[in-house]
C-alpha cells in the first residue's frame, strides 16, 4: 500500500508517554485487528489502550477495530457492542459498528473453545466479530 507506515510499539503505554508517541508520529488511520478484545477483563489497560490510540490518531483520523464478538459462541475473549461504545466515548465519535466475522487458526491455546464451530481442514475457524469505525474528535 503506497504511503502506508507500519509501526511496532507498546500499544498500551503510548498514551502515557508523549515522547514515544511523538517519535512514532501521528496517523490518519489506525487498524486494530483482534487486539482490543484482549483487554475485556482489564478496564484500566483498556482505557490506557484507547488513550494511546487517541494520542497517535490525528484529529479527524479514523480507528478501525475488528474485535471478537459475544453475540455467538466462539473462541477467545469476546466482547459486547456495549463495551466498544463505552470505551470510545470522550474524544471519539463512533461512526459505524456492525457485526462481522473473524477467521482464526485453531491452536492448542483455543482448541478447547471451538466445540460446536466448524473447523476447516486447514485448521481455520470463523467466529462472530464486531467491526467498528471510530473517528477522533
Amino acid at each position: 500500500m503506497p504511503g502506508a507506515r507500519f509501526q511496532v510499539a507498546d500499544a498500551v503505554r503510548l498514551g502515557a508517554d508523549p515522547a514515544a508517541a511523538a517519535e512514532l508520529g501521528a496517523f490518519d488511520t489506525i487498524v486494530d485487528s483482534a487486539l482490543f478484545h484482549i483487554f475485556r477483563e482489564d478496564p484500566g489497560t483498556r482505557a490506557a489502550y484507547v488513550r494511546s490510540l487517541h494520542a497517535l490518531c490525528v484529529p479527524g483520523g479514523l480507528v478501525h477495530v475488528l474485535a471478537l464478538s459475544d453475540i455467538d459462541p466462539g473462541f477467545g475473549p469476546r466482547i459486547s457492542d456495549r463495551l466498544l461504545r463505552e470505551s470510545f466515548d470522550a474524544g471519539w465519535e463512533l461512526e459505524d459498528l456492525r457485526p462481522a466475522s473473524y477467521r482464526g487458526r485453531v491452536t492448542p491455546v483455543v482448541a478447547d473453545q471451538v466445540a460446536g464451530l466448524h473447523v476447516a481442514e486447514n485448521g481455520t475457524v470463523e467466529t462472530a466479530a464486531w467491526l467498528a469505525r471510530v473517528r477522533r474528535v
